[in-house]
């Protein structure tokens, strides 16, 4: 990734890059950054900056650097999750009692048809 890649190219389109995987802290949890703006280069330079102040700091998530650098992530999600017309991941829990629920009433509209 070039470091000094700009998130806009010069039509104001989005540019994308090779998207940076979020290292684990020391509990194993891992910062949650949206799929449809990873790939976005101040996002993955947010990462990698995050990544490297985990590394130095025994991945511990609770080291000022480590929160810092975290902060920064959160705001460059922030700032280009609008521009990508992206919400945030929703549960995944929540996606699939919805889609249940749709199929749910779809068979049961479809039962009642052939029923009568």
């Amino acid at each position: 990734m070039t470091p000094t890649a700009p998130d806009k190219n010069d039509q104001g389109e989005i540019n994308h890059v090779k998207p940076v995987e979020v290292t684990p802290d020391s509990s194993g949890n891992v910062v949650s950054v949206p799929t449809q703006v990873a790939s976005v280069p101040s996002v993955a330079r947010a990462v990698e900056s995050y990544n490297q102040a985990l590394t130095a700091n025994d991945k511990d998530a609770n080291n000022d650097k480590v929160v810092e650098a975290k902060q920064k992530l959160d705001d460059a999600v922030a700032k280009v999750l609008p521009e990508t017309h992206a919400t945030q991941a929703k549960s995944s829990i929540g996606i699939l009692s919805a889609v249940s629920g749709v199929l749910a009433m779809t068979g049961a509209l479809i039962f009642k048809r052939f029923k009568n």
